[in-house]
């Protein structure tokens, strides 16, 4: 064989080698490249399968047109119809500015530089201490002179408490301004502290800013998309009065959602006990209730970066 080989043109012999050096590199290229192909194919042929018996056991249409029409009236659902329902997307979005917008007036006007500007960005980096000292002071001098008395030990808060970042305690003073007057307004009285009598104005009032909650969609975000600012009160009034006041947390303009509720009757006064109802039930009108109410806040523009600095342990309701 090596003779006959020997005798072939140099040419032949030069395309056998070429055809040889082709056959193993298309060996190695099968080896290397193509088998994984083939096992990434033969494993997606196995998920298929899969999927297409956990579609026959389930109550999904297997035909195409049924899926196309579901899948267009899960999108009327999210999106909405002309003319008709908003969309659930819409509600989300309407329901978070309803969440969020308590304070916009308020910040427009002390931050915006033109109508068109929100002024929030302008809020978030540049709400100072000076401004946070003279609205604690505000606050401090108009609820003292109603009989609501605010102390570190009790309220968290003085005129010297400083944070890292002053929007979040100017927000934190005007949650508890707004939640003060909705108490108030409807004829309610803060408790004051170790069950002192509520004409007591030596005690500090039971009210508490909580510590602020982030939320994130993913934790592994660098920002929040929602600041939320707690406050813990303990009241007191008749029934009545209390109702009103939980319906004037979300009434227009208004979003104060109360997230926990601890209700207590009132002792009744034994030299004047309580009158029996046309049932002949004896019915305590005076309640004692704990609640903690809330303010949300959106960060926006480049402001939010900030909040990366900021780790805060998130605490259970209550704490």
């Amino acid at each position: 064989m090596a003779y006959r080989l020997q005798q072939w043109p140099e040419r032949h012999r030069t395309l056998l080698g070429v055809i040889f050096l082709l056959v193993i590199a298309t060996v190695l290229f099968g080896m290397m490249r193509l088998h994984p192909t083939w096992v990434a194919y033969d494993e997606a042929r196995t998920d298929h399968a899969r999927v297409e018996k956990k579609l026959e056991e389930s109550q999904w249409p297997r035909d195409s047109e049924r899926m196309r029409k579901l899948l267009d009236s899960y999108l009327v659902t999210l999106n909405g119809r002309k003319g008709g329902d908003q969309g659930l997307k819409k509600d989300v979005t309407d329901a978070m500015k309803k969440a969020t917008s308590m304070f916009e007036v308020q910040i427009k006007k002390e931050y915006g530089v033109s109508p068109e500007d929100s002024g929030i960005v302008n809020f978030m980096e540049k709400a100072s201490q000076i401004e946070y000292k003279d609205q604690f002071n505000r606050l401090y001098t108009e609820l003292e002179g109603k009989g609501v008395r605010l102390e570190q030990p009790v309220f968290g808060m003085d005129e010297s408490t400083s944070e890292p970042f002053k929007y979040q305690m100017r927000l934190k003073l005007w949650t508890v301004e707004a939640l003060a007057s909705l108490v108030l307004k409807n004829n309610l009285r803060f408790i004051r502290e170790s069950g002192a009598s509520s004409r007591n104005r030596n005690n500090p009032s039971m009210i508490t800013v909580l510590p602020m909650r982030a939320y994130v969609i993913d934790k592994n975000d660098k920002a929040p998309y929602l600041l939320e600012f707690p406050v813990r009160m303990e009241i007191q009034g008749s029934m009545a009065n209390f109702a009103n006041f939980v319906n004037a947390l979300q009434e227009e303009g208004v979003f104060l959602p109360m997230s926990q509720m601890e209700m207590r009757t009132v002792l009744p006064n034994l030299r004047q006990p309580p009158k029996a109802n046309q049932d002949d039930e004896m019915v305590l009108q005076n309640v004692v209730v704990t609640v903690v109410c809330s303010a949300f806040f959106r960060p926006q523009g480049e402001a939010i970066k900030m909040e990366v600095k900021q780790k805060r342990e998130m605490l259970p309701r209550g704490a």
